[in-house]
């Protein structure tokens, strides 16, 4: 997840379109698993989620997330980057975790979006990857769009 500087949660004192903004983003109150090797990125999303009323909880790597899963933990949505350090797709952790949480919303993110990544028969569909670098705009609405989707469907 490469959010750049416009991702990232501001550290001085919003301005008043900062907060006009703020007020504006889709929120919630349900519970993101957010897998991220990067412990900077992973710490800005967790962040900027937290701020949205999510409550956050965070992986370094697939068998971490699994782990969270596996202990009986309540996930609304896993947020994971398709790409990850160990060889394993993120749509296998996807899948995985839908063995613990069968209609488990999830979210992808990749650097890759246009290179073919999404085409090579891992079972992810374009709707489901928010391509990065992102902003927190588009970040809030598309998880707000997974969300409510699951929510629909199940």
């Amino acid at each position: 997840m490469d959010c750049p500087a416009a991702c990232s949660v501001a550290e001085q004192e919003p301005s008043h379109d900062d907060t006009i903004v703020q007020r504006t983003l889709p929120r919630g109150h349900e519970t993101m698993l957010v897998v991220e090797d990067g412990p900077d990125l992973r710490e800005t999303v967790v962040t900027a989620l937290r701020q949205l009323g999510y409550q956050m909880l965070e992986a370094a790597s697939g068998p971490e997330a699994l782990a969270l899963l596996a202990g009986g933990i309540k996930v609304d949505l896993l947020f994971t980057d398709i790409m990850m350090p160990g060889g394993m797709l993120d749509s296998a952790l996807a899948q995985r975790a839908r063995e613990f949480r069968p209609g488990l919303s999830v979210l992808f993110t990749t650097g890759y979006a246009e290179t073919g990544v999404l085409s090579s028969g891992d079972g992810v569909a374009a709707t489901d990857v928010l391509p990065k670098p992102c902003r927190n705009e588009e970040l809030a609405r598309r998880i707000r769009q997974v969300i409510d989707r699951e929510t629909r469907v199940v």
